[in-house]
């Protein structure tokens, strides 16, 4: 996953167009591994990972479907979020 991040921070910098093979090479490996061990990607990667290779993939046109089960196995603890939005609320409107 490691080189997914470095892919985002080349996106962020606005320096692709310096590694476009590179980056094609790597999505290609992460989408047969996608493809191929999603059971494994449920259980050992967090949904910001997930998120990150989905929105890599779409970006650069590869199909990835949205209708996964992944989703449904990332635990989300609902009280911390409403905690956070609470606390952004708070401090901005006071």
């Amino acid at each position: 996953m490691e080189s997914l991040y470095v892919i985002d921070i080349i996106q962020r910098l606005g320096i692709e167009h310096h590694f476009e093979e590179e980056i094609e090479a790597v999505l290609q490996k992460q989408r047969s591994i996608f493809s191929s061990h999603l059971s494994d990607l449920e259980n050992d990667h967090k949904l910001y990972d997930l998120a990150l290779l989905f929105r890599l993939l779409r970006q650069r046109g590869h199909h990835v479907p949205a209708g996964s089960n992944y989703l449904h196995s990332v635990h989300i603890n609902y009280s911390v979020i409403v905690f956070i939005l609470l606390f952004k609320y708070l401090v901005t409107n006071t």
